[in-house]
This record gives C-alpha cells, sequence and structure tokens, in this order.
C-alpha cells in the first residue's frame, strides 16, 4: 500500500457495510472520499453476517486506489435466545489460510491493508495454525500487515513468543475508557502501533442527547450497554458537553483529539451510518488544533482520576461501551 504524502491513512469501520450501507451507497461513500489520503476499511467476516465481504468482492473493480481493507477473522457470531454474543474460532489444517487467501481472490491482493486475528484462539494447537498461516501469508505478500484484536497483554506475550515480525493491536478504548490502551502502551514502550476502536463510545461522543434517545442506539438495543452507562460516565460526558457547547467546540471533537494526547502511534477507526456523519467526523479528525488537544488531555487526566469511570475487570471482547 502506498501511503499518501501527506498524512497517515484514516481508518473507516466496515461494520455499516451490508446492515446500513448496501452496495451502491457503499460506492458511493468510497468514491466521495478525498483523493489525497490513504483509507483503510476495517472490516470481518461475521459483519452483517457476511454480507459486508460479499458486497467489497461484489464493487472491488469500483474501489478507488486509494482505499483499502483490513480484514479480520478469528470471531464466530452466534444468537443465544434474544441477544447477539460472539465467540472465539478455533482452526485445524490450513483453513484460516485458505479463508483469508479465498477473499483475496475475490477482492484483490492489491486492496489489502492487513489481516487481523479478530481474537487469538484458546488452544495452542489453534494457534500455532494461526501463526503458521500468518507466516505464509507474509512471505507471499510482503507488503501485507499483520494485526491482533480483542486481545490482553498476556495473550500478546505469548503470541510474541512465537511470532516476531511486525504487527500492530485493535483495542477499544475511549476518552471515558482509557485503562486498556494505558496498559498496553506502557507494556510496550512504543514497539507496537494501535489502531483504536470505539472511540465515539458508538455514538455516545459524538451526540450525547442522541444517542440517549434513539430506539436504534445501542442504549437502547443493548441492556449491557445500558447497564454500563454509569450515572458517574452520564455526568463526566455532561460536563464535557458543557464545555464544549460554552466554547464552541464539541464532545465529538474532544473525543477525537484525545488519540492525539497519546505519546503512541495510534489511529482511531472512525464509525459512522451515513455518509454526512463520515464526512463529519472527517472534518474534525483533520482540523484538530492545538487547543484541541490542550483541552481533550485536560479532560483525559480528569476521567483518569475518576476510578468509577472504569470498569472493574478486564473485558473478554469489549469495553463496557
Amino acid at each position: 500500500m502506498k501511503q499518501s504524502k501527506d498524512n497517515h491513512p484514516i481508518w473507516i469501520g466496515g461494520l455499516p457495510i451490508g446492515r446500513d450501507w448496501d452496495s451502491k451507497y457503499t460506492v458511493n461513500i468510497f468514491q466521495s472520499l478525498p483523493k489525497n489520503k490513504n483509507y483503510i476499511i476495517d472490516v470481518a467476516d461475521i459483519y452483517s453476517k457476511g454480507k459486508a465481504l460479499e458486497i467489497l468482492c461484489e464493487i472491488s473493480k469500483e474501489i478507488p486506489n486509494n482505499i483499502f481493507i483490513s480484514f479480520k477473522y478469528g470471531l464466530v457470531a452466534c444468537q443465544k435466545s434474544d441477544y447477539f454474543k460472539v465467540e472465539k474460532r478455533e482452526f485445524k489444517n490450513n483453513d484460516f489460510e485458505e479463508k483469508v487467501l479465498r477473499f483475496f481472490d475475490k477482492v484483490g491482493f492489491k486492496k489489502m491493508h492487513s489481516v487481523q486475528l479478530h481474537a487469538l484462539p484458546e488452544s495452542e494447537d489453534s494457534l500455532k495454525v494461526c501463526i503458521s498461516a500468518l507466516e505464509s501469508l507474509k512471505k507471499d505478500f510482503k507488503n501485507l500487515k499483520i494485526g491482533l484484536s480483542n486481545v490482553e497483554i498476556f495473550e500478546v506475550k505469548n503470541f510474541l513468543n512465537h511470532f516476531t515480525m511486525p504487527l500492530f493491536i485493535q483495542l477499544h478504548g475511549n476518552i471515558l475508557e482509557q485503562r486498556l490502551i494505558n496498559d498496553f502502551r506502557n507494556e510496550f514502550k512504543g514497539d507496537i502501533s494501535f489502531v483504536m476502536n470505539r472511540v465515539l463510545c458508538r455514538g455516545l461522543l459524538t451526540n450525547p442527547k442522541r444517542f440517549l434517545s434513539d430506539p436504534k442506539s445501542r442504549f437502547s438495543t443493548s441492556e449491557r450497554v445500558k447497564n454500563s452507562l454509569s450515572k458517574e460516565k452520564k455526568d463526566f460526558i455532561n460536563l464535557i458537553y458543557r464545555f464544549a457547547n460554552k466554547n464552541g467546540s464539541s464532545v465529538e471533537r474532544i473525543a477525537l483529539a484525545w488519540i492525539k494526547t497519546l505519546d503512541c502511534e495510534t489511529y482511531p477507526i472512525l464509525g459512522a451510518r451515513t455518509n454526512k456523519q463520515l464526512n463529519s467526523s472527517l472534518q474534525i479528525l483533520n482540523s484538530i488544533s492545538s487547543d484541541d488537544i490542550e483541552i481533550a488531555n485536560y479532560f483525559s487526566k480528569k476521567a483518569l482520576e475518576n476510578v468509577n469511570l472504569e470498569v472493574n475487570k478486564y473485558p473478554y471482547f469489549a469495553l463496557e461501551l
């Protein structure tokens, strides 16, 4: 993947593909993105029950040259009674590598930025299958990057005992829930770059009032998200919201500026249901000032001082929000 001259690539969440975006809408969004930057679409085989990958394969010839794909594989989606759940996938023989190569063949390798293990498998035998596949893929495709997602520090350490090639890690984190990224950056001291998911808390930090009132938001549809949004978190968001309104800023601007307060190579994943939302986030991300970073740093420190904002235990697949 060739980097644009003036910046690092911008990551965009692929979860809406097949759910909120059909083929035509996806093409329209991709082709409307500015040509002077590179973009990476973060997508998994389980997104929209596989429809996201189908659409990307279908429109592959219409994807602009400055858009690339990061493919996550390693979780199984299942419906447990009335709620959605994911479980770690186990691998044997060559099924991991074959799945990745089939996607490469359909979408075209030149469109690929990276392959991510969506979660590390439980068994050592299954992990060996994955590592062997990643080594083989890296050997065959020199420019392919390797990533890990939904992992804890002890899992990464174990992985690096067997896999010595450079990699990046995708974590969930935001200005409210900073524990994971802080633990990782302290542990690896700049040796690993990070991609940050849930930076806007599923929309909570884009528009707090809409998030709490919209019947389609995760606050309305997920009991876990609703229960996790404690009074302390609501009060802290309201504090940021009042400050932003008073000073001509926004909660979203402060939340995205927070990424730039981290002393490590970190890229946010922008999530959006509509082209309008995506363009708004891109505009904010591309116009963050030193004042924005100073404000975000202030609220970041305030959040870290408030122990009630953090979950009490390590999350297995995601942070509370």
